[in-house]
């Protein structure tokens, strides 16, 4: 069997093996969240999953690069498969999903009062742009969460902020210095304090402007986010508003696209692709509509399902090459 894309990939997951697997409306407060060291498992056999689907999902995971694959359903770990000798302890750069995390730890810096998304972003980190002051000074932080600064890539003028949709990381690289400032902290204290020490994702390291994770940890955010926000009895993220607007459309030009997070289910997407032009339909076609993504270089993933009650969680080398 040929695979082309990840994109294939997923139409195996959600078309083949869980399709008895969606729930209803709310399940999320129904969720298992994992201590330090223990986490509960549930057998694809219990959740009434295909095992030949199966199979064929772990043979083209093995096929296509992959170091480690994760399923929570509930909460609970279904698949978790490494192919990497570290096993649960193999850990790397996950790239642009780290988007998404700065997305939240930028909302959690603003709910703890040391920034508000409308601020300019050279209140914080002054002269980062190629443009004037009076320009610059017109770049709120949320045109950073939204990608339309009207920067381009090396950050000229390309437009006035919020008229262009353009996916691009070296303005939103500002936000990590810029949390630092705000905060008075580095971006991993800052981080630990507030994310990662009370979700337990004791192996996530701020690198480079983005993290470098195991997939274990990689899927507890993925479980917090599931959760609204919450761990266990603790409301980790309180705003809920910013975590609303967080995980739907922020604005007219991507509809698919919220604050550094990427959304199924609607009715027109622009990729990241440089000058990607606008195009119909969902991006995962097959994909549940609810469906909310962080998504790295080389198909690092972390895929969250509300209607599904699931996390699924992809870290290796690009799957994108066609194999046997």
């Amino acid at each position: 069997m040929k695979f082309k894309s990840y994109r294939l990939f997923l139409l195996i997951v959600f078309s083949i093996l869980i399709t008895v697997s969606v729930t209803t409306p709310g399940a999320a407060n129904n969720l298992y969240f994992p201590g330090e060291s223990n986490w509960e498992t549930i057998s694809p056999q219990e959740l009434g999953w295909n095992l030949n689907a199966l199979k064929q999902l772990e043979d083209f995971l093995k096929e296509h690069s992959s170091k480690s694959f994760l399923i929570l359903k509930d909460g609970k770990i279904v698949v978790e498969k490494y192919w990497a000798k570290e096993q649960a302890d193999y850990e790397q750069k996950v790239f642009s999903v780290g988007k998404s995390i700065t997305a939240l730890l930028v909302g959690m810096a603003q709910e703890k009062g040391f920034l508000k998304i409308t601020n300019s972003v050279s209140n914080f980190t002054p002269n980062w742009t190629k443009l004037s002051q009076e320009q610059e000074k017109r770049i709120a932080i949320g045109h950073l969460l939204m990608m339309n600064s009207g920067l381009n890539r090396k950050l000229k003028f390309a437009a006035e902020p919020g008229e262009k949709w353009l996916y691009n990381t070296e303005a939103y690289h500002q936000l990590h210095p810029l949390l630092a400032k705000a905060t008075g902290m580095s971006v991993q204290d800052f981080a630990s304090d507030v994310l990662f020490n009370p979700a337990g994702m004791r192996n996530t390291k701020f690198v480079k402007h983005t993290f470098r994770m195991t997939a274990r940890d990689m899927a507890r955010f993925g479980l917090l986010i599931l959760a609204g926000g919450r761990w266990g009895k603790n409301e980790i993220v309180k705003d809920k508003t910013f975590f609303y607007e967080m995980l739907n459309t922020s604005q007219s030009l991507n509809l698919s696209y919220g604050y550094l997070w990427w959304l199924n289910g609607k009715k027109s997407y622009v990729s990241a692709k440089p000058r990607a032009p606008l195009k119909k339909g969902q991006i995962v076609p097959d994909g549940p509509a609810d469906m909310v993504c962080a998504l790295g270089k080389n198909d690092q993933k972390i895929h969250v399902i509300p209607s599904m009650n699931m996390v699924i969680v992809r870290q290796g080398k690009s799957a994108e090459t066609e194999r046997e």
